[in-house]
């Protein structure tokens, strides 16, 4: 199966007004509103007006010229592969009716229940009720990785507080840690205090080399971590830790559980629409089941 749409010596958009004022004269060409028609395969035909918006932004006749045989180049290979396609499926049309008007059936309502909820549904949540819902899920809500509150500084090797540094990670007293902060600030190539948010455990050591094979096991043995690659020494303090498989820290799926909570709000919306919309066509007696 091949076709030819013909080849125009001249710019194409000039022969499209040529090609419809020498059809318009022809008694098998079907108008529409007045329009006369600028290509068919078999019944099916194709209009200027078709065409509407292909040229935006184009302002060469030439790539004009191309844009539009283009077009009616696919256009016209569209109908040939329809028209056979129909002659060689007919089992499939109806079928494929149902599944379009299912399709349109389901777009529109889900535009209707989307403009529903944008318009109706409150997006505020508050945070007795972000606590309402964790605590009513608790159990749903458990660590697939550790987490850590930690302080992370990387130092040049050539960086003469390596030492002190050093000196400061094991100890539990308040001003050698502030110390330890400060160092961190002023001096170190890289810092980053994570000491008042819970952070994946996983993500840091992905910064760090000698990552150890079992996470969760190294938190429960060590509060610190030393290592060095070319340039770098890496120092991480572990202030708190909690590993796999116990109970998410609130504070860490805040933004999570206001998702949840807003998914819920619009579902259980959603379903009373439905439900007053079933009772109000039966009051009217717009729905029979016979």
């Amino acid at each position: 199966m091949s076709f030819k749409i013909s080849n125009y010596k001249t710019f194409w958009l000039a022969l499209l007004a040529i090609l419809i004022m020498s059809l318009s004269s022809c008694s098998r060409i079907t108008a529409r509103n007045g329009e006369d028609p600028i290509a068919r395969v078999y019944d099916k035909y194709l209009y200027a007006s078709d065409m509407s918006g292909i040229f935006d932004g184009i302002s060469n006749p030439g790539d004009s010229a191309r844009m539009a045989k283009s077009f009616i180049d696919q256009w016209a290979k569209r109908q040939l592969l329809v028209r056979y396609a129909e002659f060689n499926v007919p089992d499939m049309q109806k079928n494929f009716e149902t599944m379009i008007e299912d399709y349109r059936s389901s777009l529109l309502i889900y535009e209707y229940e989307k403009q529903l909820v944008r318009e109706k549904v409150d997006t505020v949540v508050s945070n007795s009720q972000l606590e309402a819902y964790y605590n009513k899920n608790l159990l749903a809500f458990s660590l697939e990785h550790p987490i850590v509150k930690a302080l992370y500084i990387r130092m040049d090797k050539s960086n003469a507080n390596i030492p002190e540094v050093r000196s400061l990670i094991p100890s539990n007293r308040d001003q050698d840690f502030e110390k330890l902060v400060s160092i961190g600030q002023q001096q170190a190539d890289r810092f980053d205090f994570f000491d008042d948010k819970w952070v994946s455990f996983q993500l840091i050591m992905e910064k760090i080399p000698g990552n150890p094979e079992n996470l969760d096991e190294y938190l429960q043995r060590n509060q610190s971590w030393e290592s060095e690659d070319d340039n770098f020494i890496h120092f991480l303090l572990i202030r708190d830790y909690l590993i796999s498989n116990e109970t998410t820290p609130i504070e860490y799926i805040r933004d999570q559980i206001r998702g949840l909570v807003l998914s819920k709000r619009k579902i259980d919306y959603i379903r009373q629409v439905e439900q007053d919309l079933i009772q109000d066509a039966f009051r009217q007696n717009q729905i029979e089941i016979y």
